[in-house]
């Protein structure tokens, strides 16, 4: 950190326009507090907050098992607005950025400090007063710019529409794999039967099909890509050989941290009674406390191609999972866990209830 750095960040918070609100809501399932909006000349933010689940890891204590990490990065992941609508106006949302509150962030710090400067403060006995600001979640819906000036919140009627978004079951059902079963054209029947629960309260039963399971050798299938004629044409066209060439092999080192060349990634295709996407991984895998090694940060992400779409041997729609931990093709049994089921929720609109 230097002056230069904190001269641009405390410019970055000059606004046209500041508006406390400092009330409590109960949106997106969850109880918040609107902080504020604030407007600039290329864009508008609303800041809420509220209180983060699970306890952040603090650093003398043992480090959570992989399991543990995927639950708490699930339970924080507050949908998105898509469209704010108030006072006969319509906000339409950029972008979302959220994350906890750091002790170590000056953003954070100008950002709050600006607002209490402007009135903003939270009420004696507010349940987020005295909460350590590392469990509390801060949410900046960003939206497009206006030049009207910002409305009024005080008993105003408030409609947010959140964007799509990909509601996760914890399953944790442990499946033990026969590899040696599959047949010779990958066959591999099973039939895993969970239950999923309803806003309602009331639950579900889904039933999943395993179809066939498949190793993929991702090596191969990264070296056809570059070797593919018309993929380097079309890459050449943006970057120069040099560049290429070191594309190349920033991807073969990315590759080589999360699959070892002669390792391979376990494909399971499978029908569902119910519209679940599931999330399988290696049972050692969830138990594990994650290693960070060099290079570790460009990792990649690999999908699976599944073309057209498909119906399985129960004559629903066929759906792949990748698990995407490395083993060895001479593997016969596997220990996993259908850890997660996600379901798709499409945008839906809700009336904010203030609760102050």
């Amino acid at each position: 950190m230097n002056f230069k750095s904190l001269t641009e960040l405390t410019q970055d918070h000059q606004y046209e326009e500041l508006k406390v609100i400092g009330k409590d809501a109960f949106m997106g399932g969850k109880q918040v507090h609107v902080i504020a909006m604030v407007r600039k000349e290329d864009e508008t933010t609303l800041f809420i907050m509220s209180k983060a689940q699970g306890e952040m890891q603090k650093q003398e204590e043992p480090p959570k098992p992989n399991r543990q990490l995927l639950k708490d990065y699930v339970q924080n992941d507050f949908a998105s607005v898509s469209k704010l609508e108030m006072d006969g106006r319509t906000f339409r949302s950029r972008s979302a950025q959220s994350g906890r509150l750091q002790a170590c962030d000056l953003d954070s710090l100008l950002i709050l400090a600006k607002f209490m400067e402007a009135g903003w403060s939270l009420p004696q006995g507010h349940e987020l007063l005295e909460t350590d600001w590392e469990q509390i979640e801060v949410m900046r819906c960003i939206f497009h710019p206006t030049r009207k000036k910002l409305p009024d919140w005080d008993n105003a009627d408030v409609k947010v529409t959140w964007s799509a978004q990909l509601k996760q079951h914890f399953i944790e059902m442990p499946v033990t794999l026969e590899l040696e079963d599959t047949k010779e054209d990958g066959t591999y029947e099973r039939e895993l039967s969970f239950m999923v629960s309803q806003d309602d309260g009331t639950k579900k039963e889904a039933v999943c099909y395993i179809n066939r399971i498949r190793l993929v050798d991702i090596w191969a299938e990264e070296e056809a890509r570059y070797e593919d004629p018309e993929y380097r044409r079309q890459v050449l066209e943006h970057v120069t050989e040099e560049e290429w060439e070191q594309l190349r092999q920033s991807s073969a080192k990315a590759l080589e941290n999360v699959c070892p060349r002669g390792m391979y990634f376990l494909v399971i295709e499978y029908e569902c009674t119910l519209d679940l996407s599931l999330q399988f991984y290696l049972s050692d895998f969830l138990q594990a406390v994650p290693t960070f090694t060099e290079g570790e940060g460009e990792s990649m992400l690999f999908g699976v191609q599944t073309g057209q779409e498909r119906q399985g041997s129960h004559g629903m729609l066929l759906k792949e999972a990748l698990i995407q931990q490395p083993i060895s093709g001479e593997v016969t049994e596997l220990s996993v866990e259908l850890f997660a089921a996600g379901e798709y929720i499409p945008e839906e609109e809700e009336k904010v209830e203030w609760l102050n």
